[in-house]
């Protein structure tokens, strides 16, 4: 009996950060009625700055509000939040391999703005996190 190599499938995944990848979150979460749904009752701009790449800082934010929710590349102009972390943090936080809480009690992970609302938008923050990571993973 003779066997053959076992089928692997290889997806293409976008780079960390490129603007492909930013693409393919902004169009998972305009795809998400579940998360457009949440979204209607909040007025949210979570900014990300990622320091420390071959390209200086890279910029992008999530636009959570009823008239409108995607991912764009660059500085929002009036963040309702915004985090700062370095480079392998950010991976770490994207990848699933490390979280968010445990990079803000390292020091690795700034925050600012009004937590408050952050706070007031966890069910919809759940779901952001799990469409963008299925989106980043496929």
């Amino acid at each position: 009996m003779v066997s053959g190599p076992a089928s692997t499938s290889l997806r293409y995944v976008p780079a960390f950060l490129s603007d492909e990848w930013l693409h393919t979150l902004d169009i998972a979460a305009r795809s998400d009625d579940d998360l457009r749904t949440a979204a209607a009752e909040l007025d949210l701009i979570i900014q990300q700055k990622v320091t420390g790449t071959s390209n200086g800082d890279v910029a992008y934010h999530v636009v959570l509000t009823p008239a409108a929710v995607g991912v764009r590349p660059g500085v929002a102009p009036d963040p309702t939040i915004t985090f700062t972390t370095d480079l392998a943090s950010a991976r770490a936080i994207a990848n699933g391999s490390e979280s968010a809480q445990a990079a803000f009690i390292d020091g690795r992970l700034r925050v600012g703005g009004d937590l408050r609302r952050l706070l007031d938008a966890q069910g919809a923050l759940a779901r952001l996190g799990d469409t963008l990571a299925a989106a980043s993973h496929a």
